[in-house]
């Protein structure tokens, strides 16, 4: 019974041993730079280890940090990044989602509704990814002003604040998660919306003099640049693509065929559609101008038309008349009986 119980104590002192020791080991380098900062050079490399004594203190590296190196322009530097940094996290992290893929189109309805509730950004800083890349989100950002800037290639301090909101989410948020939470993707969505507004909006943060990041928001509220009212983002944010119009008037955009207006035959439309809505109408394009909404191709009408070669009319060589209905099976009752 008492070896058992000895068993038990010792079981869990060995996590508390081993975690000491793991601090005393992260703390130490920051030690031994504390105790160096009150010595001279050569107190520095002959004796790293030991305290600073009467022969060895110095404050020659603190009077050098304050004379030369402009410290104060550093710090002010440094202070502006930080508040940028956050501010950029607030906007970004506005309207968070997560996706089945890094692509585009799963980017740009994030980045909608992130404009929607806190504005237009002078800046978009991005990854150097193929999402961040595409001539799409430049031709977006172009129309509403935004300044796309990119990351460094392989400079991973570069987005050292976004990097740090990652970790938040996976230290605070994903180990909360329910079932439930996890059931769809629009299920883990709305509970990151919720955590985002409620929870990492509202907390005090060390880099903001114990502001929150919703509250330095609010003190630059005036600065911010909402969407014209006259402004559609939902016609703005479309994606565009090319197409000829085939012989019979058609379109194929994603394994879809659209039916467009006989005159633009042979002629190459600029199509604008959401990806997200698959098979949807589309806006047909051309030299700049919107000429109609293409719908999918009737393939039972569309077989009947023919094309005046003259005026890139097309007539249908009779009257259409209805698809067959199919068999009814009150009518074959009816005619047994």
């Amino acid at each position: 019974m008492l070896s058992s119980h000895l068993r038990q104590r010792m079981g869990g002192l060995i996590p508390h041993v081993i975690l000491l020791a793991y601090i005393l080991l992260a703390l130490f380098p920051i030690f031994l730079i504390v105790i160096n900062s009150f010595k001279a050079r050569k107190a520095i490399f002959g004796m790293p280890y030991q305290l600073p004594g009467s022969e060895t203190f110095s404050l020659i590296g603190y009077e050098t940090v304050f004379s030369r190196a402009s410290f104060q322009q550093y710090f002010v530097n440094s202070l502006v990044v930080t508040v940028v940094s956050l501010a950029t996290i607030l906007f970004i992290g506005a309207m968070a989602a997560f996706a089945l893929s890094e692509n585009t189109a799963a980017f740009l309805p994030v980045l909608q509704q992130a404009i929607l509730r806190r504005g237009v950004p002078k800046r978009l800083y991005v990854d150097n990814g193929a999402a961040y890349r595409s001539n799409h989100l430049s031709l977006v950002c172009a129309k509403l002003g935004i300044t796309l800037i990119h990351a460094r290639p392989y400079q991973p301090q570069a987005k050292g604040k976004q990097e740090r909101w990652f970790r938040t989410v996976r230290m605070q948020l994903l180990p909360a998660l329910t079932e439930a939470d996890t059931r769809s993707l629009d299920a883990l969505n709305r509970r990151l919306w919720a955590w985002i507004e409620a929870e990492y909006h509202m907390s005090p943060h060390r880099g903001l003099d114990g502001a929150t990041p919703l509250d330095r928001w609010m003190m630059a509220a005036r600065n911010v640049r909402l969407v014209d009212p006259d402004c559609d983002l939902d016609e703005l944010f479309l994606f565009e693509e090319k197409r000829k119009v085939q012989r019979d008037r058609t379109v194929s955009l994603h394994g879809v065929v659209y039916e467009v207006d006989a005159s633009l035959v042979g002629e190459t439309v600029t199509l604008r559609f959401d990806p997200s809505r698959r098979g949807r109408p589309v806006d047909v394009y051309f030299k700049g101008r919107k000429i109609e909404q293409a719908k999918r191709v009737d393939l039972y009408a569309n077989c009947f038309v023919r094309r005046d070669h003259t005026t890139k009319a097309l007539q249908p060589d009779k009257r259409l008349d209805d698809p067959p209905t199919g068999l009814s099976l009150r009518n074959l009752k009816r005619e047994e009986e």
